[in-house]
């Protein structure tokens, strides 16, 4: 019913279309036949209207968040696929599809090259585990700019629409109206984040593995999907927005997990080469990870040690929520720090099972670190031979 009503009120409204229905004779006002009519005129309640509305809006929905599943997998990749697809004109492309028409900012051989381009900078030196430090530099650069120039590009397309969407607010609270492109721009960034960071840890597992080939394998793997994901977007934007949102669903699940040993991992492993590279003027605070879940911090929670006056406090910065703190007395006794392969670890006497990782960093110059935190270096664990077996368990 909704369906045809939305078919039918495009030409009439739904009065009119029983007002001139050619079948029906006029009748009076009175009689039985108009008071049924009456009934059907009125048939369809708000609720019908707005369903009707809201399915109207569906196929933009699908060309927007359709190909972010693809874009959160390879951004510059993404975005070439999708300027080349508008390029190209094929028959077999959905022909209604905002942003791959002749019309949209991304039909642009400037714009193909240029992101072509940067797909070749920044897909080329993850297929080596050497060059993988600056393709690891450059991942969030490569993330937050695809993410944007796709927000820029929905802002354009719907400005130059001819015809403005049918519904203006979408959500009202007590600070104002939201409207549809609103919500839809926050579900893409949602979406483009979650899967994305799913896909990052993936790929510095695969850095930490010990086969070389790994790594341009599963470049070359995750272009792949990326390029067959935006060839079903470009075929039919419905049936890829399924698909993204299978994505989504999986890495939701899993998406806190696997967000916190993301940023522990890259925090460690960028920590080792600004050792080398980028020498720092030390902070007053240290980045630790906990080995295990530690009240009120999950397992490797991002946190930062402080010394104070009457001895430790360990702080969990939230984003728009208040900040979780632990405050560890100076009477439990100094911690003792131990290096590891690739990480330094500290134990606080208070409670020995949890252990407190951090990257090494300054580890050239550790006594003043020790010295200005209220550390104890353990000098057994310095200079004992590493077995490389322990890296499993620095990286648990």
């Amino acid at each position: 019913m909704t369906l045809l009503f939305l078919l039918l009120s495009t030409i009439h409204p739904a009065e009119s279309l029983i007002a001139e229905d050619p079948a029906v004779a006029p009748v009076s006002a009175d009689s039985p036949v108009a008071s049924e009519r009456s009934d059907r005129a009125h048939a369809f309640s708000e609720s019908d209207i707005v369903a009707a509305q809201q399915f109207g809006q569906t196929l933009s929905i699908g060309e927007w968040l359709g190909p972010m599943a693809p874009l959160a997998l390879s951004p510059f990749f993404g975005i070439t696929l999708l300027s080349g697809l508008s390029l190209s004109g094929s028959h077999w492309i959905s022909p209604d599809n905002a942003l791959l028409s002749q019309s949209s900012p991304l039909h642009s051989h400037a714009v193909f090259w240029t992101f072509l381009v940067l797909t070749l900078m920044t897909s080329l030196p993850r297929l080596t585990k050497v060059s993988k430090p600056f393709a690891q530099a450059m991942d969030q650069i490569e993330s937050w700019s695809g993410i944007t120039t796709l927000l820029i590009m929905r802002v354009i397309v719907v400005t130059t629409q001819q015809e403005p969407p049918e519904m203006d607010g979408l959500l009202s609270a007590g600070m104002g109206t939201m409207t549809l492109d609103a919500v839809l721009m926050i579900a893409a960034v949602v979406n483009f984040i979650v899967i994305r960071t799913v896909r990052c840890f993936f790929e510095i597992l695969i850095w930490l593995t010990p086969f070389p080939t790994v790594d341009a394998v599963f470049e070359f793997c995750n272009k792949s999907l990326c390029a067959g994901l935006m060839l079903l977007y470009a075929w039919s934007p419905i049936a890829a927005l399924v698909v993204n949102l299978g994505m989504f669903g999986v890495c939701l699940t899993v998406f806190v997990w696997i967000r916190r040993r993301e940023v522990f991992y890259r925090t460690i492993l960028l920590g080792l080469f600004a050792r080398v590279f980028l020498k720092r003027r030390r902070k007053d605070y240290l980045v630790v990870f906990p080995s295990q879940a530690c009240l009120p911090f999950p397992g490797r929670t991002r946190c930062l040690l402080e010394r104070t006056q009457d001895g430790w406090q360990i702080t969990q910065v939230r984003w728009l929520l208040p900040a979780r703190t632990l405050t560890v007395p100076e009477e439990t006794g100094k911690p003792v720090v131990a290096c590891g392969m690739i990480t330094n670890s500290l134990v606080f006497p208070g409670f020995p099972e949890v252990r407190w990782d951090f990257c090494q960093q300054y580890n050239h110059d550790a006594d003043n670190v020790a010295a200005e935190f209220g550390f104890v270096i353990s000098e057994a664990t310095v200079e004992r031979d590493h077995d490389p077996r322990q890296l499993k368990a620095e990286l648990a």
